[in-house]
């Protein structure tokens, strides 16, 4: 290998070839299509939205008490005229009666991939459409209402923000393209074949 090493150098210092990366170029239409071309690979996950109010029995006189309150805060849900009242009426219940840590930003919190609540109720919010209330929930320490007010999607990160990143991609690929053809260049240049290495190999182990 040293004597592999010596003739590439030799090979270089007497030839007018040199290994060299140059400015790799494209056309900025290139750019835009490849974006055009491969949407998937620039799209971005949006959580959902959704609100809660949790009643807890321990802070009624009963657990009974506790359902006819959660039976009556979704009664006054069920009335509001339109999607957007009920966002807003729900959010003032939940701070005004809810238990829900987050009951101070009006129970909201994000649906996301990986879940905050404990699976049964995490699988009431995920059957709601958006704008849709759940119904009275029970569980052994309380009672759940579910309100979901954007469903989570995918959205496609605007041409500006990843122009650059794709033009990065597009001077790696022509650099480690141009690399290779110069390498294999240098290499042929070194007139080393096959047949002198083994005997170089023949040698270190004889």
């Amino acid at each position: 290998m040293e004597e592999y090493s010596r003739r590439l150098q030799l090979s270089r210092s007497q030839t007018k070839f040199v290994m060299r990366v140059q400015e790799i170029s494209f056309r900025p239409g290139d750019v835009r299509g490849y974006y055009a071309r491969h949407p998937e690979e620039f799209q971005v996950s949006v959580p959902g939205l959704f609100r809660m109010i949790r009643l807890d029995v321990d802070r009624f006189e009963s657990r009974g008490a506790a359902k006819e309150k959660a039976d009556e805060i979704l009664a006054e849900l069920n009335r509001a005229p339109d999607a957007a009242s009920r966002t807003v009426l729900f959010a003032e219940l939940a701070r005004k009666h809810s238990s829900d840590k987050n009951a101070a930003s009006g129970g909201a919190w994000e649906l996301r991939t990986d879940p905050d609540l404990m699976p049964a109720l995490d699988a009431e919010v995920r059957k709601l459409r958006p704008g849709e209330l759940s119904g009275v929930i029970a569980q052994e320490f309380g009672f759940f209402v579910f309100y979901l007010e954007r469903g989570a999607d995918k959205r496609l990160r605007p041409f500006e923000q990843v122009r650059e990143e794709i033009e990065d991609r597009f001077r790696i690929i022509g650099r480690r393209d141009r690399w290779d053809e110069e390498t294999t260049m240098l290499l042929r240049s070194a007139r080393l074949w096959p047949q002198e290495l083994a005997k170089v190999f023949q040698g270190e182990e004889e």
